[in-house]
């Protein structure tokens, strides 16, 4: 397989985790926690870092802890509050997670695309050598 399959295949394997990783930090946004460290803990986002492999081909995706993981709001009426209403809940921005699976979606679709068009070209070589 050649460098431009590599490249793509390694784009496709990036953004499926990427996608999992938002819609895992979505599915989790309402888990919410104690603010007290020996207390229930609420969930901790998770975020996709891409880094270039350092033969040129492709990339290498690492899901890595948000920072900081969690945002303290007032809920009263939360078994997990302090004395002062307080709980701790995930750093997730809805917005943020659903625009970045769409963003991932339309790169996905760009790197199938990639593919798509290096077999048209290797098919067309064949044709022309045979």
């Amino acid at each position: 397989m050649n460098g431009i399959y590599n490249i793509a295949l390694s784009g496709l394997q990036s953004l499926k985790k990427t996608v999992f990783n938002h819609a895992s930090n979505i599915a989790n946004a309402d888990n919410v926690g104690s603010v007290d460290k020996a207390g229930k803990q609420p969930y901790t986002p998770v975020d996709t870092v891409s880094i270039s492999n350092p033969d040129g081909q492709g990339v290498r995706t690492e899901t890595v802890l948000r920072d900081p993981a969690q945002v303290l709001v007032y809920d009263g009426s939360s078994p997990f509050a302090n004395e002062e209403g307080i709980v701790a809940t995930p750093n997730v921005d809805l917005v943020h997670e659903i625009v970045g699976m769409k963003t991932a979606s339309t790169l996905y679709k760009a790197n199938a695309a990639v593919i798509r068009t290096q077999k048209e070209m290797d098919d067309e070589i064949m044709d022309i050598l045979t």
